[in-house]
């Protein structure tokens, strides 16, 4: 199996999950199937960690590109108040996992540092 079928199989088992997290970061079934999809079409397209995190951070909103751990991510904090993570692991300039999380115990273990986009 080359490396875009093993990526598309694993982002299928995978995808009741995400679905899931996107419904509770977007409150809407609709949306979230649609941000899960569009995540899926976008990646395989998409090279570079900065790129993909830009990519990430307008499919849900109130997302904030940030450094989780030392590491590239999304922060999801409606109202100041954080509720959701996206960490990117990136190896040789690859993204090679995406984790994400709304586990409120995992979120307050993390160092968090938002980027300013200039927005």
């Amino acid at each position: 199996m080359d490396d875009a079928a093993g990526w598309v199989e694993h982002f299928e088992v995978s995808r009741p999950r995400l679905r899931s997290v996107a419904y509770r970061m977007l409150g809407s079934h609709a949306e979230a199937d649609d941000a899960v999809q569009d995540v899926m079409g976008a990646l395989r397209e998409t090279r570079g960690a900065e790129a993909v995190a830009n990519l990430l951070s307008g499919g849900a909103r109130g997302a904030q590109l940030a450094i989780i751990d030392g590491v590239a991510g999304l922060v999801w904090a409606p109202q100041g108040h954080t509720r959701g993570l996206i960490e990117l692991t990136v190896v040789e300039g690859r993204i090679v996992a995406i984790s994400v999380t709304g586990d409120a115990e995992r979120i307050g273990l993390v160092d968090i540092v938002l980027l300013d986009t200039g927005a």
